[in-house]
């Protein structure tokens, strides 16, 4: 493994540490009851169901981004990145081409991996929530 290769796989990690800690750390803050000096302000029974989404969706966000950078990672290690280049060299779009094509691959591999998960977020999450609006054809067109 050349030098780069650490410094991306040191960061991409680092990135997902930093994010788990800042997530659980925001979950041990949260307290479902109304605090004192938001009685009379704030409706209790509001305020616990915020709470209850925030836990609900940072657990979800942690599930996803636990899944994408394993993902990646394996993407990476099977040399998925090597075989995409290699597809994409084939085409002969020219340096900025070739290089356009790459990048468009594989935002449209995260889009589609991200997609289930995106869509239990909106359909499954938020609509238990009441917070959904969407509907599906409105999804799609997004």
């Amino acid at each position: 493994m050349n030098i780069y290769a650490i410094v991306i796989l040191t960061a991409l990690l680092l990135d997902y540490f930093l994010n788990f800690v800042a997530d659980r750390l925001n979950l041990q803050a949260l307290h479902p009851e109304l605090p004192a000096e938001f009685e009379g302000v704030y409706d209790a029974e509001a305020y616990r169901r915020s709470q209850e989404y925030t836990r609900v969706h940072t657990h979800f966000g942690l599930l996803t981004s636990t899944c994408m950078l394993a993902i990646t990672l394996l993407f990476w290690f099977a040399g998925g990145f090597q075989l995409l280049d290699a597809l994409v060299r084939q085409w002969d779009l020219g340096v900025i081409g070739n290089g356009l094509a790459y990048i468009g691959l594989l935002s449209l591999g995260r889009g589609l991996i991200g997609l289930p998960f995106s869509l239990y977020e909106t359909f499954g999450i938020e609509a238990r929530f009441g917070f959904n609006k969407t509907t599906f054809a409105t999804f799609l067109s997004d």
